[in-house]
C-alpha cells in the first residue's frame, strides 16, 4: 500500500492517526481491520502512530491539524473524528470485509446500553482505576458484565447481537481488555470469574478469537517502539506502563516529563510526578485561600487560563491589567483593563484554540509581589475542517500580585506566530 497520497482527494485510502495504547483508538483499529478482506494486509487505511507528548514530530503536527484526540483521519481531503462515528463511517464507506451494522437501531441501542447509564462498562471501570474502588462502583461494573452476558445468551451468541460481530462488540471490548489488566494491578480488584459470569467470559473468548482482535492485541510493532516514549514491548506490560498515572492523578505531570523523552525507553518517574503534583496542589490551595504568593498566582494563571473564564476570573483583582506589548504590531489591543475586559480576552482565546496547553513551564519569584514564567505553548485553531497549529516556543509572563490576587500580567509572545496562525497582518514599524 502506497503511503504517498493517503487522505488526498484522489485517494481511496484513509490516512489514520491513532495510538496503539488508547482504548478509543483501539475501537476504530478493530473496525478498520474488520472492513478488510485480509486484515493482515490492510488496503483501506494507512496507519500513523501519534506521539501525544512531542509536538515537534511531523506526524503529531499533521494529526493536530485534524483533531486533538485519536482516532482521527483524513479521507478524500475530509477529516474524520471520534471513535464510534468513525466506526459507523467506515462501515458505510468501505465495501470490503464484514458488515458491522453500526447504523442499525439494535446496534446503536446496545452501544448506548453498555457504554452509558445503568450498565455502563466504561465509566465504572475508570472510576475504580482512578482512585474510587468502592463497593458501589465495583458492583456497578460487575453487574454490567453480568447483563452483557445475559444479553449474549438471549441473542444466541456468541456476540452481543447474536452470530454477527458488530459495532456493539467493538464499542465495549477495548475497555474489557484493559479491565483484565488494570483492576488487579492498580486497584487490587480481581477480574470477575465464576459461574455467574460464564456467559460474559464466553463472549470475551469469542471476541478475542477474531483476527482483528488478535492483531490489535499483539505485542508492540516497531512503529510503536519508534514512536512512543514507553519501554515495555509486551502488550499487557505496555498498557500498564502507559496507564501508570491513572490512580495518582499525575497525567499532566507525566506529559511534562515525556515532552522530549526518547521513544522505546522508560524515562517517566512516578515519585517525581507525585512530588510535583503535591507542590502544584499546595500552590493552588494557597491561592484559593487568598494566601498565594506571586509565584503561586502565576502557576494558577498558567493552569486555569484555558480552563474557562469562570475558573480564571476569580484570580483577578478588580482593577487587574493585562498587557501584551508586542501584539500592537499585528493590530491587536495591547492593554486590557479590569475584570470585564480581561474576561472577554480569556473567552476569546478559549474559543479560538482547541487543546491549548502550556509546557516546559519555569516559574520564579523575583520580588515580594512579582514572578516570571518562561514557557512554551501549543494549540490548534478550532474553526473549519482543519485546524492550524499555533506554537509559541518562547513565551514569557510577568505577574504582579496584590492582596492575594493578580494585579497585572505582562505577556511577551512572538506576534509573527499569531499572524501566521490567525491571518493577522504585521504592520510596519512607525518611526
Amino acid at each position: 500500500m502506497s503511503k504517498s497520497n493517503a487522505g488526498s482527494p484522489d485517494s481511496d485510502v484513509l490516512k489514520l492517526f491513532t495510538t496503539d495504547n488508547c482504548p478509543f483508538a483501539h475501537r476504530f483499529w478493530i473496525a478498520a481491520l474488520e472492513k478488510e478482506d485480509d486484515p493482515k494486509n490492510p488496503k483501506n487505511f494507512e496507519h500513523n502512530e501519534v506521539n501525544y507528548f512531542n509536538y515537534d514530530l511531523p506526524t503529531t503536527r499533521d494529526f493536530l491539524a485534524v483533531h486533538n484526540t485519536v482516532p482521527a483521519g483524513v479521507w478524500k481531503g475530509k477529516p474524520q473524528r471520534e471513535s464510534m462515528p468513525m466506526v459507523a463511517w467506515a462501515d458505510e464507506t468501505f465495501k470490503t470485509g464484514n458488515k458491522l451494522r453500526a447504523s442499525e437501531e439494535p446496534t446503536k441501542a446496545a452501544i448506548a446500553k453498555f457504554t452509558s447509564g445503568e450498565f455502563d462498562t466504561v465509566g465504572a471501570l475508570f472510576k475504580i482505576i482512578m482512585g474510587q474502588p468502592t463497593d458501589e462502583n465495583k458492583a456497578k461494573l460487575f453487574a454490567a458484565y453480568q447483563e452483557l452476558g445475559r444479553t449474549v445468551k438471549a441473542s444466541g451468541g456468541p456476540y452481543i447481537l447474536g452470530k454477527d460481530f458488530t459495532a456493539a462488540d467493538i464499542a465495549v471490548y477495548p475497555f474489557v481488555e484493559r479491565a483484565k489488566l488494570y483492576l488487579p494491578h492498580f486497584s487490587k480488584v480481581d477480574f470477575p470469574s465464576g459461574a455467574e459470569y460464564a456467559d460474559f467470559l464466553a463472549w470475551v473468548s469469542a471476541v478475542e478469537a477474531r483476527p482483528s482482535i488478535s492483531i490489535t492485541r499483539a505485542d508492540r510493532l516497531p512503529r510503536s517502539m519508534e514512536t512512543h516514549p514507553f519501554a515495555e514491548q509486551k502488550r499487557d506490560a505496555y498498557l500498564i506502563e502507559c496507564a501508570e498515572y491513572m490512580p495518582y492523578g499525575v497525567k499532566e505531570n507525566f506529559r511534562k516529563q515525556l515532552r522530549f523523552a526518547p521513544p522505546g525507553k522508560k524515562t517517566k518517574d512516578l515519585a517525581k510526578a507525585q512530588e510535583q503534583k503535591k507542590q502544584e496542589d499546595d500552590a493552588i490551595a494557597r491561592v484559593d485561600s487568598g494566601k498565594g504568593s506571586a509565584a503561586d498566582l502565576l502557576y494558577a494563571h498558567v493552569s486555569r487560563l484555558y480552563a474557562g473564564a469562570d475558573k480564571y476570573i476569580p484570580l483577578l483583582a478588580d482593577d487587574a491589567v493585562w498587557e501584551a506589548p508586542f501584539e500592537g504590531s499585528i493590530g491587536r489591543p495591547t492593554v486590557h483593563k479590569g475584570k470585564a475586559d480581561v474576561s472577554e480576552l480569556v473567552q476569546h482565546r478559549k474559543k479560538a484554540l482547541a487543546d491549548f496547553r502550556f509546557h516546559t513551564v519555569r516559574i520564579s519569584q523575583i520580588g515580594d509581589n512579582e514572578a516570571v514564567a518562561q514557557l512554551s505553548a501549543l494549540g490548534r485553531t478550532s474553526e473549519g475542517d482543519f485546524g492550524k497549529v499555533y506554537d509559541q516556543p518562547d513565551l514569557v509572563f510577568f505577574l504582579t500580585s496584590k492582596d492575594g490576587k493578580i494585579s497585572k500580567v505582562r505577556e511577551f509572545n512572538d506576534p509573527a506566530r499569531l499572524a501566521e496562525t490567525f491571518g493577522y497582518k504585521i504592520e510596519a514599524a512607525k518611526h
